[in-house]
C-alpha cells in the first residue's frame, strides 16, 4: 500500500523516506522507547555524507521530496503536517538565520 522504498533514495535516507510513505497508509504508534538501533561504522554511507558534509543537503533533498510527495497524497490537507515540513525545510535552506534566533533565544533564556 505504500508503494516500497522510494526509487530516487539509494544510499541515504532509504528508510526516513520509506517510514514516510508507510506513515500515510497505515497506523503509527510513537513510544519513548528505542526498539530499533542503527549499526554506524566509519564505511556506512552515512558516515560519508558526514564526512563529505553532506548532511544537511542530504536532509534537505528528502524534505523537498516529501513535500513534493504529499502534494499527491490526501495528506497534502492536512495543514499541520505541511507546516511543520515547510518548517523543517526552512532550517535546512537558511541554516544561518536559524543559528541566529537559536543564539539570541539562548542568550534571552540565560536572563
Amino acid at each position: 500500500r505504500s508503494g516500497g522504498f522510494v526509487d530516487e533514495f539509494r544510499h541515504i535516507y532509504t528508510d526516513v523516506a520509506f517510514y514516510s510513505r508507510l506513515s500515510l497508509v497505515a497506523s503509527v504508534l510513537y513510544v519513548e522507547r528505542c526498539w530499533d538501533r542503527y549499526r554506524r561504522h566509519p564505511t556506512s554511507a552515512y558516515s560519508e555524507v558526514q564526512r563529505r558534509g553532506e548532511g544537511r543537503a542530504a536532509r534537505r533533498r528528502w524534505l523537498e521530496w516529501l513535500d513534493r510527495y504529499l502534494d499527491g497524497t490526501d495528506a497534502r490537507d492536512d495543514r499541520e503536517l505541511r507546516v511543520a515540513v515547510r518548517a523543517s525545510l526552512r532550517r535546512v535552506r537558511y541554516p544561518w538565520v536559524f543559528g541566529v534566533i537559536d543564539r539570541v533565544r539562548g542568550m534571552l533564556r540565560a536572563r
